[in-house]
């Protein structure tokens, strides 16, 4: 068993190398933008990216700047934030592998200025495209610029979901739903449980669950006396996924 102060995320390193060609062209494929393109066109579709490596605490986009290009994770992890008109920021999500970010504003998607800012909580390999190369996808391949407004359709249902979930409910309610949505994207196996793979604070997940770090911190504490979770300084795992269910249903 792991103590609790000893964190079991560990996010591997990763060389420049191990960005390589068949890990974009997988990543291509995952993208719900790129899932239309046939198998014959990857190819042209992966040489209009570049691939773009960060250290932890880079910034990858900055709030408020001009949008102008659009990031897939392939390695490492980044934390999203958004800064409130009061100047509080909040953690919005975690992004992970496959998990995208940006704007090509001068290509018709997206805002101007990018609404969000994201850094590199390890380092981070990703690939990335400008407005320029994006268009010229679009004049290839069509099927882009629908998948394109539905994806970010779907972003913002996932926007109201949580608008939904997390505006009236009980802490407890929103603490849940945050770890169930975390684990989907980032849990793995670990000891019978599932491991969400990052770094996460419970200062973090209060953020993102829409309220203080205190009462996360007592919600977390019932929640591993129910034998709900197990966490320590830094990490979470969920022992009991269904139970939590029980509570946003």
């Amino acid at each position: 068993m792991t103590d609790r102060h000893n964190s079991p995320v560990h996010i591997p390193a990763f060389e420049d190398e191990s960005c390589t060609v068949a890990l974009r062209k997988q990543l291509l494929r995952k993208n719900p933008l790129f899932q239309d393109i046939p198998e014959n066109a990857v190819d042209r579709v992966n040489s209009r990216f570049r691939s773009v490596s960060f250290e932890k605490g880079d910034y990858i986009i900055r709030e408020g700047k001009s949008a102008g290009r659009f990031y897939i994770l392939a390695t490492g992890v980044a934390k999203l934030f958004r800064t409130h008109p009061d100047g509080r920021t909040t953690l919005l999500d975690i992004l992970s592998s496959g998990d995208y970010c940006g704007s090509i504003a001068d290509a018709g998607f997206g805002p101007r200025e990018y609404e969000e800012t994201v850094i590199a909580d390890s380092n981070v390999c990703s690939i990335s495209i400008g407005s320029t190369a994006f268009r010229r996808i679009l004049e290839e391949q069509p099927s882009v610029a629908l998948r394109t407004v539905d994806t970010l359709s779907s972003r913002l249902r996932l926007a109201n979901e949580m608008v939904q979930q997390l505006g009236g409910s009980s802490v407890e309610t929103r603490v849940a739903f945050v770890l169930l949505r975390l684990s989907k994207k980032l849990g793995q196996p670990w000891e019978d449980k599932i491991l969400i793979r990052s770094p996460l604070s419970r200062e973090e997940i209060a953020a993102m669950a829409g309220t203080s770090a205190e009462s996360c911190s007592r919600t977390l504490s019932d929640f591993r006396r129910r034998n709900l979770v197990s966490a320590g300084r830094g990490w979470v795992a969920l022992v009991d996924p269904e139970s939590l269910e029980n509570l946003i249903a």
